[in-house]
Formats: C-alpha cells, structure tokens, sequence
C-alpha cells in the first residue's frame, strides 16, 4: 500500500535528485512510463533520488520499485501533480 506522507522522510534531500521524468505528457498520451522508469532506477547509485512526476500516485510503480529494494515517498503538489521520489 502507498502511503501519501506529509513530512518528508529522512532520506530525502532535493539536492540529491539525479534524474527526474515528468511522465504526464506519457500517460496522457496513453502510455504506461513503468518499464522506462524501472530502468532510470537501475542507474541510481547509493544516496541518489529520483523523481517522477505524475497526475496520480503511481501505486503499482512504487509497489514493484519497492520489490526490488528501493525506497519511495509521494508528494501532493496539487490535485493534478504528485511527485514521487525513489531512492535506492
């Protein structure tokens, strides 16, 4: 289950964002951005973030990173945007 959490957790550091997607322009598109994300993943190196940004909480996506032992927190900017942030 993904949880939405106001404060953010103790990993997390904007200055340690290393890649990013806006995957928006994706899902409108009707695409899913998951294998595309899965692989960026791979690239992360010990204490680097990436952010996703989404219309929606990408609960599957952060299920299946989660599965392959990387950590996620989701932010509500709005109710359009969230961003979602993984670290290995």
């Amino acid at each position: 289950m993904t949880v939405i959490l106001k404060m953010p957790p103790a990993w997390w550091d904007k200055a340690h964002i290393v890649l990013k997607l806006d995957a928006r322009p994706i899902i409108e598109a009707g695409k899913q951005p998951i294998n595309q994300v899965m692989n960026e993943l791979k690239k992360l190196q010990e204490n680097e973030i990436y952010e996703l940004i989404t219309p929606f909480v990408p609960a599957p996506l952060v299920d299946m990173a989660k599965k392959q032992g990387f950590r996620a927190w989701s932010q509500q900017e709005n109710a359009a945007v969230f961003h979602t942030y993984f670290i290995k």
